[in-house]
């Protein structure tokens, strides 16, 4: 099975401009460090409201965009934990952390993770530790407590890489991201995800497009 987040990772680099290092293929996509557990299921929308795991209700949620730049498991374990306890049931995290350089070797934080480097050349996705296995394991915390993601894709902004590189490097302004062709493109993709590991992943409760 595939790692359930390389495919959103990748697919953040869909433009026309961007040829892309790690394809849809099973072959480039590495086993997952962490398994997907498959407790609950997938939720649903159920007229005005939303079915999880056979409960039809408002839900109540929370923000934690920072949970997948954790380098540690405990830290990740923790705050999923206590939201659980408190009755959370949905948090939202950042599915995305680009960068235009890899750390340097003398990087001394342990919390310097990213998913991406983007840069003049192409797309290069960092399936390593402190890459897309963080965001892997998020799902499999999340599923642990019996929590669901909303998952977003692109930041507006330009921290944790953003929409700026992307037209940057189409030779495309930023204001004009959305109605350029290579964006409809990337935007018509990743809201129809191709992974087969993200379609039963029932930690995942919805993908958002951009914050």
């Amino acid at each position: 099975m595939k790692s359930l987040l390389t495919t959103l990772v990748s697919l953040l680099s869909l433009t026309t401009a961007l040829p892309l290092i790690s394809s849809d293929s099973s072959a480039s996509q590495p086993i997952p460090a962490y398994s997907f557990l498959s407790s609950g299921s997938n939720s649903k929308v159920a007229g005005r409201l939303f079915n999880i795991d056979g409960k039809v209700e408002y839900f109540a949620g929370t923000n934690a965009w920072w949970l997948a730049h954790l380098s540690s498991n405990s830290d990740v374990d923790t705050p999923l934990s206590q939201m659980a306890a408190t009755g959370f049931k949905i948090v939202r995290v950042w599915g995305f952390g680009d960068a235009n350089t890899p750390p340097p070797s003398t990087n001394t934080d342990p919390n310097l993770v990213y998913f991406q480097i983007l840069d003049s050349t192409g797309a290069y996705t960092n399936f390593g530790a402190d890459g897309l296995q963080r965001l892997d394991y998020v799902v499999h915390a999340a599923s642990k407590y019996g929590l669901k993601l909303v998952l977003n894709f692109v930041n507006n902004w330009v921290d944790y890489g953003g929409m700026q590189p992307i037209p940057t490097l189409s030779i495309v302004p930023q204001h004009l991201f959305t109605p350029t062709p290579p964006a409809k493109n990337f935007t018509r993709t990743i809201s129809k995800p191709t992974s087969p590991a993200i379609v039963p992943a029932p930690a995942i409760f919805a993908w958002e497009l951009g914050n």
